[in-house]
């Protein structure tokens, strides 16, 4: 018998028998591939079938040199007859890896002969760059310089570690990741998100603050336009960024303010504290004839700070008929009085046209006292009526009154300015020009009266305003 037929007839018979998935399943083949096994098992050729039917890649075995019998008539082992059957044709498969291409080469024996290629797609992460890649770096971390065999490249949507802060995948410029992948940022020149601006620089006292803010007092920055900006008020800075003061109208409990109506209210006093009797400011808005500073009613002051009696008091000190007008002579009788410690407010008992006492003074329901606590006069009433109760003799210092060198009486007399009439009005319209020069008649009291004379004594000659008197300062 011909081998070479019967080798190639075995590589039939086991190729069909191979254990394909599909005829895994079917058990009516798997019994005739049985059996043409045992048919073949003596066979001294066994070792060149089962080797023809490996996956490995293989050929058809060659035919016998010797041999002059045509393959299709090759006859069946068990009847000696040729076997009728067509058998699939057999597949010749070449390994091309030793080339320069991955391709596959297969030649159907059923078709024309003519070899089909087709190109198999790389991997992308086994280190080798293939047509379809533009980099392989032999990994898969989507962090580095290659990304799915991509070179990573800002708004890939993925974060190129060292290289990138960020990376949103989009081109808005002013959300939290730039077009050049870097993080957003007060100070980057561009305006993001949540910025009112952004000048690219970190200058505070621009039109940008280093917050990316518009600058407005109040911020904690300050401007060039600002005295101070402590974000708020403080010890020093108002709210308004100007420097804290009592009396500017604004309150500044941290400076100490409880308010600041910006002058004496009937709420605010004018050390900017809360109107209140006894704390020692007088407040006649608020209804306070005095304030000594305490609730006592055993002295000049009582506890509801109502006047429990007004002290009067004759000058220490002399001058001309030139007093600066009668707002000059109430300032230095003010004066006096604050020196002596005494509380209250003081006015000159002076005339000037038809401005007198009588139509500027508080009248007292009250005594007026000399600073000794002497009464001079029971009240406003009794004060007006000609006649004093004491003479006021005594100076705020509670000394007698001065006698100056010149005046009526050749300098021997206590004189005091009045052009005033014991009841209270305008002696003459000419008071030394309104008590504002030293030419012209001037009219004066005596300090040491009690009747009329101690505010209409003498009326002086001609230029007798350049002579030198006290003057009386009486509380309101």
């Amino acid at each position: 018998m011909d081998l070479g037929v019967i080798g190639r007839a075995a590589v039939a018979i086991m190729c069909a028998c191979a254990p394909t998935p599909a005829r895994l399943g079917d058990e009516r083949a798997r019994d005739r591939g049985a059996r043409r096994i045992t048919r073949l098992a003596a066979l001294p050729v066994l070792s060149v079938i089962f080797a023809a039917c490996t996956a490995e890649p293989f050929s058809a075995l060659p035919l016998d040199s010797g041999s002059d019998v045509d393959p299709s008539q090759a006859s069946d082992p068990t009847t000696g007859e040729a076997d009728e059957t067509t058998h699939d044709p057999i597949a010749t498969s070449t390994d091309a890896s030793a080339g320069d291409d991955d391709t596959t080469t297969t030649t159907d024996a059923s078709t024309t002969g003519a070899p089909t290629t087709a190109t198999q797609a790389g991997i992308c992460g086994d280190g080798v760059v293939d047509d379809d890649e533009l980099c392989d770096d032999g990994n898969l971390n989507d962090r580095d310089a290659c990304i799915a065999c991509v070179p990573a490249a800002c708004g890939d949507g993925l974060v190129f570690v060292g290289e990138e802060d960020c990376d949103d995948g989009n081109a808005v410029d002013d959300d939290a990741c730039s077009n050049t992948c870097v993080a957003a940022a007060c100070g980057d020149g561009v305006v993001q998100q949540g910025e009112a601006c952004d000048d690219g620089n970190q200058t505070p006292d621009d039109a940008c603050t280093t917050t990316c803010t518009l600058p407005v007092c109040g911020d904690g920055i300050r401007q060039t336009s600002e005295f101070c900006d402590d974000g708020g008020a403080s010890a020093t800075c108002d709210t308004d960024c100007t420097p804290a003061k009592c009396g500017d109208g604004l309150a500044n409990p941290a400076a100490g303010e409880a308010c600041d109506d910006g002058k004496v209210t009937t709420l605010c006093d004018a050390d900017c504290s809360l109107a209140e009797c006894g704390d020692g400011a007088l407040n006649e808005l608020a209804g306070e004839a005095c304030d000594d500073g305490n609730l006592s009613d055993a002295d000049s002051c009582s506890s509801t700070c109502d006047k429990l009696k007004r002290v009067v008091f004759v000058s220490s000190t002399t001058h001309t008929g030139n007093l600066g007008g009668l707002s000059g002579a109430d300032a230095k009788c003010q004066a006096l009085a604050t020196s002596a410690g005494l509380p209250g407010k003081f006015f000159a008992w002076l005339s000037a046209g038809v401005t007198n006492p009588g139509s500027r003074f508080l009248r007292s329901s009250v005594p007026y006292v000399l600073t000794t606590g002497t009464t001079v006069a029971k009240n406003w009433k009794d004060l007006t009526d000609g006649v004093l109760v004491h003479a006021i003799d005594t100076t705020e210092k509670g000394t007698a009154a001065p006698i100056p060198n010149d005046g009526c009486g050749g300098g021997t007399k206590p004189t005091v300015w009045t052009n005033t009439h014991e009841s209270a009005t305008t002696w003459n319209n000419d008071g030394c020009t309104g008590w504002t020069a030293t030419t012209g008649p001037g009219r004066l009291g005596h300090a040491k009266a009690t009747n009329f004379t101690w505010t209409r004594y003498c009326e002086g000659q001609a230029n007798s305003c350049s002579w030198h008197a006290a003057i009386y300062c009486v509380e309101q």
